[in-house]
């Protein structure tokens, strides 16, 4: 196995192994709150795609994660927008859109959106616009459409989900 690839690997276990998505249960928390949207939608895709229980999961945690100091848990976040190298959180999905048109109505095009943190450069025309792109369940199907790609020619799904965010082994490594 690649190098790049193990890197990989070990950011998807130290993600999940601070992720604790049984807490949010505890806290009587309703699976529709915001910050089990994106854990919702990628356990019922992979249920429904044969995809190894968590895979998508830990990907979402990597892709759009961010920790919340108050309950010291992290969690992948569906509006989530990352552009010229900066990544940005937003309460509501409104902001979150308000961002993308900002960006786009100043040429800006490499934009991921999302819980999966789906490319609009290399992406966007599997959608009908950006805008359904940042639908958490459209975008976690698509990254599992994606992800199910990266499998066929893959050895396995680790080195799958190790190409998930490029295959260029600059860009997989971990910064």
């Amino acid at each position: 196995m690649a190098w790049q690839t193990r890197l990989f690997l070990c950011w998807l276990v130290a993600g999940l192994m601070f992720w604790a998505p049984e807490s949010h249960a505890s806290r009587g928390q309703k699976t529709e709150n915001t910050d089990e949207i994106c854990l919702k939608a990628a356990r019922e895709v992979e249920r429904r795609e044969g995809i190894p229980r968590d895979l998508l999961s830990a990907i979402a945690l990597t892709e759009s994660g961010r920790h919340d100091e108050e309950s010291g848990e992290n969690f992948a976040w569906p509006w989530t927008v990352m552009a010229e190298g900066k990544g940005r959180y937003f309460a509501t999905e409104a902001e979150a859109r308000a961002e993308v048109e900002i960006l786009l109505s100043q040429g800006v095009r490499n934009i991921d959106v999302g819980c999966m943190q789906v490319n609009l450069h290399f992406h966007g025309h599997n959608f009908n616009n950006a805008f359904e792109a940042m639908d958490p369940d459209i975008n976690v199907a698509y990254a599992a459409e994606f992800l199910t790609l990266l499998k066929d020619s893959a050895e396995n799904w680790a080195e799958a989900a190790g190409y998930y965010h490029s295959r260029t082994p600059t860009r997989r490594r971990a910064g």
